[in-house]
């Protein structure tokens, strides 16, 4: 899609657009940090598995978390609520940069950053439901994803670069600060809001099987991409070339999913995520076998084009099931499974670091990603 495209779609009275802005600035804040957070871990004296165990814990917070950070956007609104998280992330990038050592003050602020990622989601998914138009929910879902990721091309690589020439202190910075100003547009935003019960039980007894293993299996994924391929890419190359890898990511993301969501629809559903899947399975067995910045190049654009084709259609049918149910709660519980997804994989892949040799840990840890992909594929294609 062109430059002049984005611009002509801009308009702020339009809620979902504002949205929009929003998402290009978050995640340019986020992914300028994020896929550097293990190469950070290791430099501060983590080994691998200790990597994994923080971010099994980091994700396990949510899991709790969700239902009461879902109560809080209800009552205050949604987009309220991603802006009240927003204090809480600023402080989970302003105090990580300061830490020397791993320890209770690591997970301390993982907890901080965890609460705060937890509260905004609670809020961003049910705001983008509520903004968005069920008439053409697949294409501003693919608009949606597409901005963020469109993003995360520049930020990765623009994070190598300054801790090539700064340092990790300065890259945290920055992305408190690109953060900050992301929030702006919510700041006269208007309000949406519903209600959540406590009886999850009941609730989840109305949802669709499919639905609920669909979030499981799609849930772990995130912390493929983010935690266990990052941190194999800081084993073997430098921040540089981990910057590279993850802006190629996001373009190929970028690229695929307006095309998916203008195309995809019941009639072909089932063959984009049957595609999207094998490709993404086949992407993350390849990474095992990665010895170098240009076979890394090429895995991280295999995966980004493929994954999308998988995020795209499930978010855009979880959003028509959302509001068809109840959406805050709906959300809630898909956040729930989505940290339970990511601890069980995540535990996985720690005791696999404890038993085996690295390369090997690694590999498990990347099969384990590709048969995920495989099943969000099927479950995916499921949902009514």
């Amino acid at each position: 899609m062109r430059l002049s495209d984005w611009i002509e779609r801009i308009d702020l009275q339009e809620e979902i657009q504002e949205v929009y802005v929003h998402s290009f600035l978050f995640k340019l804040a986020v992914r300028l940090v994020s896929i550097f957070l293990p190469l950070y871990l290791l430099n501060i004296g983590l080994d691998p598995m200790e990597v994994v165990l923080f971010f099994a814990a980091y994700y396990g917070v949510r899991v709790f978390a969700s239902l009461p950070c879902s109560w809080i956007a209800c009552r205050i609104g949604y987009k309220r609520a991603s802006l009240a998280a927003s204090p809480l992330l600023l402080m989970f990038y302003l105090v990580l940069r300061s830490l020397e050592s791993g320890g209770p003050e690591l997970y301390a602020v993982g907890v901080v950053g965890s609460l705060g990622f937890n509260l905004y989601w609670m809020g961003m998914n049910p705001e983008v439901a509520t903004s968005s138009h069920s008439g053409s929910r697949e294409k501003e879902t693919g608009y949606f994803v597409s901005m963020s990721q469109l993003s995360s091309v520049i930020s990765p690589f623009v994070g190598g670069l300054v801790l090539a020439t700064f340092s990790f202190e300065v890259l945290f910075l920055l992305a408190a600060g690109v953060m900050a100003l992301s929030f702006t547009p919510f700041l006269l935003s208007s309000k949406h809001g519903g209600r959540v019960r406590y009886n999850l039980l009941e609730f989840v007894r109305g949802m669709d099987r499919a639905d609920i293993l669909t979030f499981l299996f799609r849930g772990s994924l995130g912390s493929g991409r983010k935690v266990v391929w990052p941190l194999y890419l800081a084993t073997i190359i430098g921040s540089v070339g981990i910057g590279g890898s993850g802006s190629l990511m996001a373009l190929a993301s970028a690229a695929v999913s307006v095309g998916v969501g203008k195309t995809v629809d019941d009639g072909n559903r089932a063959r984009v995520l049957a595609i999207g899947g094998v490709v993404s399975a086949l992407s993350y067995a390849g990474m095992s076998l990665v010895a170098g910045t240009g076979t890394a190049l090429l895995v991280s654009v295999l995966n980004g084009f493929a994954t999308t084709s998988l995020t795209v259609p499930v978010f855009s049918r979880a959003q028509d099931h959302a509001e068809k149910l109840e959406t805050a709660e709906y959300f809630a519980v898909r956040e729930m499974l989505f940290g339970a997804s990511k601890v069980v994989v995540l535990g996985i892949a720690a005791v696999a670091f404890q038993l085996l040799p690295q390369d090997p840990a690694f590999t498990v840890g990347f099969l384990i990603y590709g048969l995920a992909c495989l099943c969000t594929a099927v479950y995916g294609s499921r949902m009514k």
